[in-house]
């Protein structure tokens, strides 16, 4: 591997062994390549000989280790170009322009360089461009193999950096602005959250604080907390819930253990069924 794949390999955290696991993928699957291709020939009852199988293994293993060199870079790219479950549309996109500019490279550099290692062995005396220009269908062809051995990278980098990216400690406080300070709110002491306009009012068990934050704000930032929203203007603390009780179809009486009453709509009916009363 070259010094600067590999000093590249270091910058988006690849260790020895992730380096070693790179290169043992991509020649793992151009050796099964060729043995599917050295098995198809026989099945076929071609002419198997030794040149032929070196032949083949040519037309396999030169892709695989362009693959190599390209994979820290592509990573690289998965950097610049996150996908993230908030603009992953977006993301796509820009890597299959990326995958479809790539593969004409990839390919036809591969043609390049398995035939101009033949020429330079005396495999075959012709140069190594005319071959090219000759099988260039062989080449277009193969463009889509290329381009899923892209987002085959993309796709396993993007998982193996989801995994190492430590899991967040679960919030246990709420920011909230109040004048010229910041006040912070245990979330164990909210017991609902009420919308007001484009502000929201958060109940606590003897008063209320109002912030500039919305409904839909809170309710992002507060669900893995356990919060659910029952109404388009309600979000309630599920651990604060006292009892569930069916008021007419589809909508329920919610009891808060402040002894408040809350009602919930049909439409967040799915959420309702979420809270376990305890």
């Amino acid at each position: 591997m070259s010094t600067i794949t590999r000093n590249l390999s270091t910058e988006v955290g690849f260790s020895s062994m992730q380096i070693l696991s790179i290169v043992t993928f991509w020649l793992g699957l151009a050796l099964l390549s060729t043995l599917s291709a050295v098995l198809y020939g026989m099945h076929e009852q071609l002419d198997m000989n030794s040149y032929r199988i070196f032949d083949l293994s040519f037309f396999y293993f030169t892709p695989a280790c362009l693959w190599i060199l390209l994979t820290p870079w592509i990573c690289r790219l998965v950097h610049w170009f996150p996908i993230s479950s908030q603009a992953w549309r977006k993301s796509l996109w820009q890597h299959l322009l990326l995958a479809l500019a790539l593969a004409p490279l990839t390919r036809f550099g591969a043609l390049f360089l398995d035939f101009s290692i033949k020429y330079i062995v005396g495999m075959t005396s012709q140069s190594p461009l005319l071959i090219v220009a000759d099988v260039y269908l062989v080449g277009l062809a193969s463009l889509p193999k290329d381009v899923f051995n892209y987002f085959l990278v993309v796709g396993i980098y993007t998982l193996w950096r989801q995994q190492r990216v430590p899991s967040a400690p679960p919030q246990t406080q709420l920011s909230i602005r109040q004048g010229h300070q910041y006040l912070k709110l245990n979330l164990a002491e909210i017991y609902w959250v009420q919308a007001a306009g484009n502000y929201a009012l958060i109940f606590t068990a003897d008063r209320s604080y109002r912030t500039r934050q919305t409904l839909k704000q809170l309710e992002t930032e507060l669900g893995p907390a356990g919060f659910e929203r029952v109404h388009r203007s309600l979000l309630v603390n599920a651990q604060q819930v006292e009892s569930l009780s069916h008021w007419r179809s589809g909508e329920y009486l919610i009891q808060m253990k402040n002894k408040k009453r809350l009602t919930s709509s049909r439409t967040y009916l799915s959420n309702v069924k979420k809270i376990k009363v305890v």
